[in-house]
């Protein structure tokens, strides 16, 4: 089960990751009508974090190689949700908070992360 959990990461997050990196103007608008709708909109987000968080940490607790990395964002993802369901007011003020420059980095940053762990992701399920 776990070498599936990985190859649908793998490919979710390369799709994902590439989105992020050129599609940003959505993504920061997507991002901003989170932030409009308050905290409903975090709870929301938060929601979504939870389901993809845990299904991972269920399914895929691997603590050694490569794989690992797929687990600690499982683990990320539940403390964001943690976040946006407990005090959604902290998440509400950092998604407001963000200078469009800010955005556009930390959006495209989190992009190439993302297709990096899924090329990684990739090698290992080729080389094992």
């Amino acid at each position: 089960m776990e070498v599936l959990v990985e190859k649908v990461a793998a490919a979710v997050l390369f799709m994902v990751g590439v989105s992020l990196r050129t599609s940003t103007p959505f993504w920061i608008s997507y991002y901003k009508g989170i932030a409009e709708m308050g905290p409903k909109g975090v709870r929301l987000n938060g929601a979504v974090s939870l389901a993809v968080g845990m299904t991972v940490i269920l399914i895929h607790n691997v603590w050694s190689g490569v794989p690992v990395l797929l687990t600690l964002l499982g683990w990320l993802l539940l403390a964001e949700s943690i976040i946006c369901f407990l005090v959604p007011e902290m998440a509400l003020a950092s998604l407001k908070s963000m200078k469009e420059q800010q955005r556009i980095r930390v959006y495209q940053g989190t992009g190439t992360a993302l297709v990096a762990l899924s090329i990684l992701l990739v090698l290992h399920l080729i080389w094992n």
